[in-house]
This record gives structure tokens, sequence and C-alpha cells, in this order.
């Protein structure tokens, strides 16, 4: 990817595939300029990535990794820690994602998150649901399906995809069958990333960003 330079806009799907420890995460990571950049730039809707501010960012970005969790709380607690008050929308989400799951109002409250008989699968889809409420611009998905099977996980993206038709996606993956789904595929060979890429409008640019693999 040395000299990688782009420009993603409204209705891209950008597939980024590697192996494990080739540097997918420290790819997605600079999307969101974490650590700061060695090199380069990033520009969103023709602002540097650095110049936004924090609550911009909170509104127009979700970034997903396979370590975020639930908080200590209800499932209602967590649906509202993302905005999401309403419980016919919460069910709606959460029968989306256990369709074998019997469940009423009650489940919301009734206990710890922790203590639901949920599968770490079926965790990964209500957490990605629930960053998802705010209708964000852009979508980063670092290894969305990690606990999900192939078949499911990418019949869960291409729900996500239609759901949100007017974001830029980015996600990170090593199933290579993912990348049907994409209008842009990037391979990570593991070497360091040299890149620009730009986001405008919605629209998202790098520029001759440099990242240690990961």
């Amino acid at each position: 990817l040395s000299q990688y330079n782009a420009t993603f806009s409204t209705g891209s799907i950008v597939i980024v595939q590697g192996q494990v420890g080739m540097g997918k995460s420290s790819f997605v990571r600079s999307l969101i300029a974490q650590p700061p950049l060695m090199y380069g730039y990033i520009r969103y809707n023709q602002v540097n990535i650095t110049n936004i501010d924090a609550l911009t960012f909170q509104r127009e970005v979700a970034y997903y990794e396979p370590s975020l969790s639930f908080f200590k709380g209800t499932l209602r607690f967590n649906f509202n820690l993302y905005g999401v008050y309403e419980s016919e929308r919460m069910i709606f989400i959460i029968k989306k994602c256990c369709p074998n799951m019997s469940i009423d109002a009650n489940f919301l409250d009734d206990v710890d998150v922790d203590e639901l008989k949920l599968s770490a699968g079926e965790k990964q889809k209500i957490i990605i649901y629930m960053m998802l409420e705010k209708k964000p611009s852009l979508i980063i998905l670092d290894d969305p399906t990690s606990f999900i099977s192939e078949n499911e996980g990418i019949n869960f993206l291409r729900e996500l995809v239609s759901e949100h038709k007017d974001s830029i996606f980015v996600i990170a993956t090593h199933n290579s069958d993912v990348s049907n789904i994409g209008t842009e595929v990037i391979n990570i060979a593991g070497e360091d990333l040299s890149k620009r890429i730009f986001i405008q409008t919605n629209k998202l640019s790098m520029n001759g960003i440099m990242r240690k693999k990961i």
C-alpha cells in the first residue's frame, strides 16, 4: 500500500483484507487518527481529521472493534447510552439479532446484561446495531463478524449496508468472501502503511499516512 491515495464518498463500501497481524486494525484506526499519524493526512468533508471537534466526531463516526462490550447494567441502560430510548425499538433490534429468543419489555430491565443468555455473536450484533442508531456518515468496523459464522456474518453485513446506504463503510476482515459486498477492496500485505485517504460527504480522503502495522 505504499503511496496509496484514495477518495471515498457516500455509498462506498471499502473492504480491508489481510491475515491476522498484517495491519488491518492499524489501517482502520488511522481513519480516526488513533494514535496520531506519523506522516500524511486524512480529510473528512475537506477538514483535516485532527481538526474535527470531539462532538462532531462522536455524531458522525461509528467505530467498532471486537474488544467492545456491554457496560455494567441492564440492556435498557446500554441502549440509552447509545441514544436509544424507545422500548419498541430496543425489542426490534434484539429480535433482529436474536431471532430465536423469546423477549418482552421486562427483558430490558429485569437483570444485568451479563446475566442474559446471549451468545458472543448476538452480543456483537446488538452492540453494532446500538452504535449505528445515530445514523453516522462514516462507519468503521474492525472484524465485525469475529464471533459469527462466515455465512451469518456476510448476511449481517449485507443488512447493515442496506440499512445505511447514505454512509461510507470501511470493514476490516480476514473473511475473503466479504469482498463480494464491497465497492473497493484493499489488501494489506503486512508492510508499513503509507497512504492518502479523503472522505467527503460524505467524503473521506487519505494522503501519505505512515502507520506501523499491528
